[in-house]
């Protein structure tokens, strides 16, 4: 994809991906993450919704992560803390440790105060290269696309989802389907 005009320093290459979103990479080798300026990185993310830094070195320390991420702003603190591990496990608590995918989901759905940014990070991937496989939906677009009947539909909705627990009957979580972001008064569902 094309390079992007950045005000980040020549340490880094800055391409667009598609369908949206802004990848990152360091040049002439691997270095830590945090050596990426941060104004400069939330700047790129508040315009292209989506932030991909390849080819750093990761942390497998949780506490450096929930460090990095409060340079960002006020880190969410979940009923886990700041960072979750997704490890699998043989007979998980949660959906999300089992060996099989997390399906398409919003991670809003569980707390009430909205974040403007989620960091997530690959510390080992299956296969070189492939990262974590996250797949990212930009709502704000999709929302934007769609017709007037078509977001008054989507504000009047309510989903249930069902989280699937060992040893448990599954848990249904009713989120509103749009909500605006304190931040920017933009609906979101992502």
């Amino acid at each position: 994809m094309e390079l992007l005009p950045t005000n980040l320093s020549s340490k880094f290459k800055v391409e667009a991906v598609s369908p949206f979103g802004v990848m990152i990479r360091p040049v002439g080798g691997k270095i830590d993450m945090t050596k990426v300026p941060v104004a400069g990185a939330r700047d790129l993310v508040r315009k292209y919704h989506l932030l991909i830094f390849r080819d750093f070195g990761a942390s497998s320390d949780p506490d450096e992560l929930a460090r990095y991420a409060a340079s960002w702003g006020q880190v969410l603190v979940w009923s886990f803390g700041a960072v979750l591990e997704l490890v699998e496990h043989e007979c998980p608590t949660d959906h999300v440790f089992d060996n099989t995918g997390v399906s398409f989901h919003w991670d809003g759905m569980f707390v009430d105060r909205i974040p403007e940014f989620q960091i997530f990070q690959c510390v080992k991937a299956l296969d070189e290269g492939q990262g974590g496989r996250t797949i990212f939906c930009d709502t704000t677009r999709v929302l934007d696309d769609a017709d007037a009947a078509t977001q008054k539909l989507w504000e009047s909705l309510t989903l249930t989802y069902r989280v699937t627990r060992c040893h448990q009957d599954p848990a249904p979580l009713r989120p509103g389907s749009v909500r605006r972001r304190p931040y920017s008064c933009r609906r979101s569902d992502e």
